[in-house]
């Protein structure tokens, strides 16, 4: 079982900003698709002045005479906007201090960045309660700690951070910072489906390796291909692990043009793992896939 459902360890999806603008300038910008980082300086939801940070899907939506946006890249703070986020964090902006922490969680200053996360994380903000729990997870700043990992996760993920309430589903079912026993496994999986629920792909990965394994959950090979064709197009693991389904699911057919599907479909899975292993140089996984395509073409239909 691959662990592409770790969000520390497979690049994420691009970040947003929101950005309150304009309906004639929205519908600009939104036909011309240019959008572009920059500090936010239109009115936020009736704030100025302020940093607003967005975590989930990409959509459109009117409010009185303003229109949401979604940047689709990733946050960034330009080293021009530094002075006036220091101030804003400075004056107790729980948002500042997140994306403060953020600019130095980019250029591998961990210990300013845990200063400035834990600010933003004491106020309530759950991004900076998610970041607290990547520190101390993977010990960056801080002496790696599972069980103050494991404390802050459930601190973001009850407030409906997305990624923490993935990360905490992992924690249970690797049994960092809690035991790992069967109880906890049906945690984990109801955690995933929490995230999932909320457009989580990495969830959604999750959830294919829990149906497939039957951890947490009553064994579904049917939802186990479900989820893992729905994340195929994102992780070379889903493909790994669906490929492999595939082909431990051929002595139970009995026709031959279904065995026949089935090695086509897990020949599909192998070259698209081949494909984005190659995009991320993950030459491990490359080779277990070419493997696994020799393994395939020597099967004889019977």
């Amino acid at each position: 079982m691959k662990n592409a459902g770790d969000e520390r360890i497979i690049p994420r999806l691009k970040d947003c900003m929101i950005e309150s603008v304009s309906k004639a300038d929205a519908r600009k910008l939104i036909r011309q698709n240019t959008f572009s980082m920059k500090t936010i300086e239109a009115r936020i939801n009736g704030m100025r002045g302020s940093y607003s940070y967005y975590k989930h899907s990409y959509y459109t939506e009117v409010k009185n005479e303003y229109m949401t946006i979604i940047i689709t890249e990733p946050v960034t703070v330009n080293e021009s906007d530094l002075g006036k986020l220091q101030d804003m964090a400075e004056a107790g902006h729980p948002l500042a201090q997140y994306m403060l922490g953020k600019f130095y969680d980019d250029r591998n200053n961990f210990p300013m960045a845990y200063i400035w996360y834990m600010e933003a994380a004491l106020q309530g903000n759950s991004d900076a309660q998610n970041a607290l729990g990547e520190l101390y997870e993977d010990g960056l700043g801080v002496r790696q700690d599972y069980r103050k990992a494991f404390e802050w996760y459930l601190k973001a993920a009850e407030h409906g951070e997305v990624r923490a309430q993935n990360s905490l589903g992992r924690m249970y079912k690797d049994g960092k910072g809690v035991y790992r026993n069967d109880e906890n496994y049906r945690t984990a999986f109801l955690w995933f489906e929490k995230a999932a629920n909320n457009s989580s792909i990495y969830a959604k990965y999750n959830l294919a390796c829990m149906y497939e394994n039957g951890l947490g959950v009553k064994r579904d090979i049917n939802k186990a291909i479900e989820f893992y064709i729905y994340t195929c197009q994102y992780f070379q693991e889903a493909n790994l692990n669906l490929g492999d389904l595939y082909v431990s699911l051929l002595p139970s057919l009995k026709k031959k043009s279904e065995k026949q599907s089935y090695i086509n479909k897990a020949r599909d899975c192998y070259n698209k793992a081949i494909e984005l292993a190659e995009s991320e140089n993950d030459y491990k996984s490359v080779n277990e896939a070419k493997e696994q395509l020799a393994k395939l073409s020597r099967i004889k239909i019977q």
